[in-house]
């Protein structure tokens, strides 16, 4: 594993190494490759109307899905340059100064709610334990640096904290434009042979960072070419070795501290099909589904297709859908066999590990071999495939073996998709400002999302009735101000909202931090404005419109959330199917409903349905917490003594809008005598060999079970 890092982000030096900052974002977006970049938080400038300025640039790295920022102290000081020499609460007061400013410059920015960096650099690597303990005690989960000096010790990694300290570099010298670069084929031999004592591992491998400073790259006011080509050269060399996989280090810890990526032993060989699917776009009788479990399609190849039942395609032959498949055991893949049925094209294919989220792609296209089979280099873990298709063929797939050493996971403890460990999930929400469903929901004991639009007009009397309505546990979500269908451009798309969310909270009892749901009108939606939603305010997730799809256990894409559309809005092609069908795929696949109302409360009687299914009803904003607690969510130490099994379970989200119980399930062949949460009590149920359980928001927890 190797961690691309840039020290040194500062917006404090000259404007004229503010284009290397935009190229090296560049870089790392367009090539989609992890790195990480240091920056000191007194720096960040509130220049935003210099186009060519700092705070677009570093509003750029934080936006990014690709870049971490790590926070590097405060300033850089006289202080943070003799950190090993302060107290305890001293370093704790700088760290803690960083992050203050951070979330305040953030703010000037326009991003309200700003998620703070939970990896730790340090001026002159001036880290010692006593800053370990400060650190962590404040939400840091790791430090990460390349040197240690000759006046200090390497500090150890703890359970719940990484220390990452060496690593491989470019040059050999003190930052600055006076360093030579080596050439990248020396940097690629040193990685490949680097080994030091203090080093940390992901299932044995080693973990190397390797790194450059933003001033190497100075040169008469502007951009040293030569360097950077040497640079990224380098960089896109090692993301195409296969032996090699580029991470950033919340990528590290996360894969280091989760079950999936533990050490394997007694593995073994194992050829497996897919559990469960998932797409983009699927036909009504060629669903993501049947793409699951052994070929059971046509022998005759794939000149004919085999009907409705066998396959999946998307929704018609000029349509580019994305497949994707998981797999109940991670293996360390070293064979990929799809198994086409009709008219089937490939663009690419890629192999994931779920828990790290880490890709490698296997395939590139076009492809249309009917039974395509790769071999790979079992070096990557994985439990998914994504397949894309060309976009101009139906691509039936029937199914898709995924080989490799099998790697034994903890199965007796498990974080359940669902709250209450139910097979899937659904919500209502209702659209437009309208009141429809209110009986139906809460007769059932259900509660609604209700997305407020044309808010400047509202009587004292629609605020009273929606104000009740989020007293009883309803959602208030936002829809726009003014019900923006088109393209108005994102400033005023910004604006609308603001002014939409100002409407509810002076209306209500609703604050800013309340509202963390919204809906595109009309399905209206972009990736540029999902970018202003997830920036600005504290929206979670957005739901859209005319898919009539379900929603994955772990959506895709929280910001483009698939609903079922409304009868007759806007009927013709886009008419839902039926809501019973869809109800009891919900919970044979385990996936989301999402249903959408208007006027009326147009459910067809699938609401009280719902209750006989084994489906877990809330509101969008309740699913989507659960969803992000359970996905960051980790389990870990462990421990099994006499008749008492204790581990802990960690998920990063501390702040109120995430506030949501996640369900945990402990296999047991006996009942427990009790079950305690951080040493309280706790009520359980024991169901068909398990124990089912609620941990409480925060989920930081230390769980003992009692047998």
């Amino acid at each position: 594993y190797v961690a691309p890092y840039i020290g040194d982000i500062d917006g404090n030096v000259s404007e004229d190494w503010y284009l290397f900052y935009k190229n090296i974002t560049d870089f790392y977006e367009s090539n989609k490759i992890p790195a990480a970049f240091s920056f000191y938080p007194a720096s960040i400038t509130n220049d935003l109307e210099n186009e060519e300025g700092f705070a677009h640039s570093f509003l750029r790295m934080y936006s990014s899905s690709y870049i971490e920022i790590l926070q590097k102290g405060y300033d850089g000081s006289i202080d943070e340059e003799k950190m090993d020499n302060l107290s305890y609460d001293q370093q704790k007061a700088i760290l803690l100064k960083g992050q203050n400013t951070f979330t305040a410059k953030m703010k000037e920015l326009g991003i309200q709610n700003p998620n703070l960096p939970v990896t730790l650099n340090l001026f002159h690597g001036r880290f010692t334990n006593i800053t370990l303990n400060a650190a962590r005690d404040i939400g840091f989960k790791m430090y990460f640096d390349v040197f240690v000096e000759d006046d200090l010790n390497p500090v150890q990694s703890t359970k719940d904290f990484d220390v990452v300290q060496y690593g491989a570099s470019f040059s050999d010298g003190d930052p600055g434009p006076q360093t030579i670069f080596k050439d990248y084929d020396t940097v690629i031999r040193e990685v490949k042979n680097y080994n030091n004592n203090i080093m940390i591992f992901i299932n044995d491998t080693p973990v190397i960072p390797l790194w450059a400073h933003q001033q190497d790259f100075e040169f008469n006011e502007s951009l040293n070419m030569s360097k950077w080509l040497t640079y990224t050269t380098t960089i896109l060399k090692l993301k195409n070795d296969p032996y090699v996989k580029l991470i950033n280090p919340k990528e590290i810890y996360y894969a280091r501290h989760s079950s999936v990526n533990e050490t394997p032993t007694n593995t073994s060989s194992i050829c497996q099909f897919a559990r469960s699917a998932a797409a983009t776009s699927e036909n009504a009788g060629s669903l993501a589904v049947y793409a699951t479990n052994a070929p059971d399609a046509s022998k005759a190849g794939c000149d004919s297709w085999s009907g409705y039942g066998f396959s999946w395609t998307p929704q018609n032959w000029n349509v580019k859908g994305n497949l994707t498949l998981t797999y109940d055991v991670p293996v360390y893949v070293n064979n990929l066999t799809v198994f086409g049925d009709y008219d089937i094209c490939w663009n690419r294919i890629w192999i994931e590990n779920s828990k790290t989220k880490q890709k490698q792609l296997v395939v590139t296209g076009p492809n249309g071999t009917c039974v395509l089979n790769k071999k790979i280099s079992d070096n990557f873990l994985a439990d998914k495939v994504i397949l894309e298709t060309c976009g101009w063929s139906w691509s039936s797939t029937d199914a898709v073996q995924l080989c490799g050493e099998g790697v034994p996971i903890n199965t007796d403890i498990q974080i359940c998709d669902w709250k209450n460990c139910r097979k899937g999930a659904a919500s209502v929400s209702i659209d437009d400002s309208e009141t429809a469903c209110v009986d139906e929901l809460e007769s059932n004991g259900f509660r609604g999302t209700y997305f407020l639009t044309g808010t400047t007009n509202f009587t004292t009397a629609q605020w009273q009735y929606f104000n009740n309505l989020s007293l009883k546990g309803h959602e208030i979500g936002t829809h726009t101000r003014d019900h923006i269908c088109s393209d108005v451009g994102l400033d005023a798309y910004r604006d609308n909202v603001e002014g939409n969310i100002l409407d509810i909270i002076s209306n209500t009892n609703l604050t800013r931090k309340d509202i963390i749901t919204h809906a595109y009108p009309c399905g209206f939606a972009t990736p540029e404005i999902a970018a202003i939603l997830k920036n600005n305010w504290n929206f979670l997730s957005a739901r859209g419109y005319n898919y009539n799809q379900l929603e994955a256990p772990t959506p895709p894409n929280l910001f483009e959330l698939k609903s079922f559309n409304s009868h007759e809005y806007p009927g013709g092609d886009l008419e839902p199917p039926n809501y019973y069908a869809m109800a009891n795929m919900t919970e044979k696949e385990g996936k989301w409903l999402n249903l959408v109302f208007h006027i009326d409360c147009s459910d067809d009687g699938v609401i009280p349905y719902l209750k006989t299914n084994d489906i877990w009803v809330d509101t969008i904003g309740n699913v989507v917490k659960y969803i992000i607690l359970r996905q960051n969510a980790v389990i870990s130490n462990i421990k099994e003594a006499g008749n008492e099994l204790s581990f802990e379970v960690f998920s990063g989200h501390t702040e109120p809008q995430y506030a949501q119980n996640i369900t945990i399930k402990v296999n047991s062949p006996v009942q427990p005598i009790s079950v305690k949460v951080n040493g309280y009590m706790v009520s359980y149920k024991y169901k068909e060999s398990h124990v089912l359980f609620d941990v409480p928001f925060p989920i930081n927890a230390n769980v003992s079970i009692r047998k």
